[in-house]
């Protein structure tokens, strides 16, 4: 009757693939530790203590690659939504003007890196239509990989 009864319970995560974008090329690398410490700053910024308490134990940089300004923010399923505001919401690093666009949104660090191989290779035609100006002539979706219909 007084038997304990364990449940077992998964704990979920959400990785945003994430994309910086210089207004000008900056003078530095950016490091993981420093872009999770600009990450917390914003959250602290706008949600306060509640949201920092939060997600401070709940933030891991997963993968960041310096080079193409691309990388991947781990956080739990019932605080990402406040992890991708946080992350819209930064204007510099270092003082230096970007913006931080959110890519991606799985369940998984697999479909990120699948879904980040499909961007790359659509950003890489891209940019070899823009380079033999045929870009006039390809037709252009503006909601796939964020690409804006206007170019």
């Amino acid at each position: 009757t007084g038997a304990l009864k364990i449940i077992m319970v998964r704990f979920k995560n959400r990785y945003l693939l994430i994309e910086i974008v210089w207004n000008r090329p900056p003078s530095f690398a950016l490091r993981d530790v420093e872009l999770r410490t600009h990450i917390l700053d914003s959250v602290n910024a706008n949600f306060g203590d509640y949201g920092f308490g939060l997600l401070l134990r709940n933030i891991f940089i997963v993968y960041w690659n310096a080079d193409t300004n691309v990388g991947i923010v781990k956080s739990s399923f019932a605080h990402f939504t406040m992890l991708w505001h946080a992350i819209t919401l930064v204007t510099s690093i270092r003082h230096t003007p970007c913006i931080i666009r959110a890519l991606h949104v799985g369940g998984t660090i697999r479909k990120c890196q699948k879904f980040l191989i499909l961007y790359n290779d659509s950003q890489t035609s891209l940019a070899k239509a823009y380079r033999s100006n045929k870009l006039s002539s390809m037709l252009i979706d503006g909601d796939d990989f964020n690409i804006p219909s206007d170019l």
